[in-house]
């Protein structure tokens, strides 16, 4: 049974830098996907989408991920 357990996170552990960069690209994705705004004040809110979105963890951006990368806009999926 050790040496499974011990396969097993040998395995999640070659993984786990695969896991972080998707989470990276997937939250790069949710803060870049739709800025608009007043051309003066674009940067500000970039800024504040990038603090918000790398302050969080993918599970709780899950909806913006799906929402902004198979939805169309103005369309709610049903749950």
């Amino acid at each position: 049974m050790q040496t499974q357990q011990r396969e097993v996170q040998r395995l999640l552990g070659r993984c786990l830098p695969r896991l972080w960069q998707y989470e990276r690209l997937m939250k790069a994705i949710v803060t870049y996907h739709d800025i608009s705004g007043p051309a003066h004040e674009l940067e500000n809110i970039r800024a504040a989408r990038v603090d918000e979105a790398f302050t969080k963890t993918l599970g709780t951006r899950r909806d913006g991920c799906s929402d902004c990368a198979s939805w169309p806009r103005g369309r709610h999926r049903r749950r």
